[in-house]
C-alpha cells in the first residue's frame, strides 16, 4: 500500500553508507519557514548513522515547515518528524529500500530487523533529524541529516535517505528536501562542513548537488545492495565561520 502510486526519485537521489546508511535529493534555496507557490509544476514564488546520542539542546532551533501551495489548493508543507511519528517514517523507508535497492545503500532486510528504539533515534537526536514532507496530511516524501561517521571530530553533517512520491516529481519540491537540511545543518555550530555521496551513474545528484556549491573529495569502489558494484562519489560543502 505504501508503494501505491510511489517511486524513489532516481534523478535526486543520494545516499551515505554508514552506520544507519541513511540518501539524498535536491532543494530550492529558500528558508523553510516561508512560503512559496507552485503553479502547474513549477516554482513560481521566491521566498527568502545512529547518531543517536540523546538530548535535545537545539529543539528551540529546530527548522519551521515550509508551505508551498499548488494550482489544485493543495498545500506542499516539509517539517521535521517526531520521534513518535517512528512507524510512519519506518514503513515510507522500508518501501524506498524495498523499490530501489540499486540506489540506497541500506539493506532492506537490515533495515526491518530494527528495533522501534532505533527508528525513533532515526527520526531525530541531538546530532541528526530526519523530514517528512507532506500533501495536505499525506506523506509524499522523507529525508535526514546525520552525523558523519568518518570524521571523528563530529563536525560533519551528511544528507541522507530522501524518497520522492512518483506523482510529486517535476514541481521542484526536492528542492525543499535540501533546504530545509541546509538550514538545519547552519543552526548548529558544532557542524562546519557538509558531506553527500552517490552512485557514479547518477549524473542528477551530480548536478543537484552541485547546485548547491558541493564539490567532489573522494571516490571509492561500492557493492549495492541490489548486487551491482560501482563507484560511489563523494562532496563536500564547506561552511562559512559562525
Amino acid at each position: 500500500a505504501v508503494l501505491s502510486g510511489m517511486r524513489i526519485d532516481p534523478g535526486w537521489s543520494d545516499e551515505w553508507r554508514a552506520h544507519d546508511r541513511p540518501g539524498d535529493a535536491l532543494a530550492y534555496p529558500t528558508h523553510s519557514h516561508h512560503a512559496v507557490s507552485v503553479c502547474k509544476g513549477s516554482v513560481i514564488g521566491d521566498a527568502g548513522s545512529r547518531a543517536r546520542r540523546g538530548g535535545d539542546r537545539a529543539a528551540d532551533r529546530r527548522p519551521r515547515a515550509a508551505h508551498w501551495q499548488g494550482h489544485n489548493m493543495t498545500t506542499i508543507t516539509i517539517r521535521p518528524f517526531h520521534p513518535d511519528e517512528w512507524q510512519r517514517f519506518r514503513d515510507f523507508r522500508l518501501a524506498a529500500l524495498q523499490a530501489a535497492p540499486g540506489v540506497y545503500g541500506t539493506h532492506h532486510d537490515e533495515a526491518a530487523g530494527r528495533s522501534e528504539v532505533q527508528w525513533r533515534g532515526t527520526l531525530h537526536g541531538a546530532f541528526n533529524q530526519s523530514f517528512g514532507l507532506f500533501d495536505g496530511s499525506a506523506l509524499i516524501g522523507i529525508t535526514a541529516v546525520f552525523t558523519w561517521p568518518e570524521d571523528a571530530t563530529g563536525r560533519t553533517a551528511t544528507l541522507a535517505s530522501s524518497f520522492i512520491a512518483d506523482a510529486y516529481r517535476g514541481r521542484q519540491l526536492s528542492r525543499l528536501l535540501y533546504d530545509i537540511r541546509l538550514e538545519w545543518i547552519r543552526q548548529r555550530r558544532q557542524f562546519t562542513r557538509v558531506v553527500v555521496g552517490h552512485r557514479l551513474s547518477n549524473e542528477a545528484s551530480r548536478r543537484a548537488n552541485q547546485h548547491y556549491g558541493f564539490t567532489p573529495f573522494l571516490r571509492r569502489p561500492h557493492t549495492w545492495p541490489d548486487g551491482t558494484t560501482e563507484d560511489e562519489i563523494f562532496y563536500e560543502l564547506a561552511l562559512p565561520e559562525h
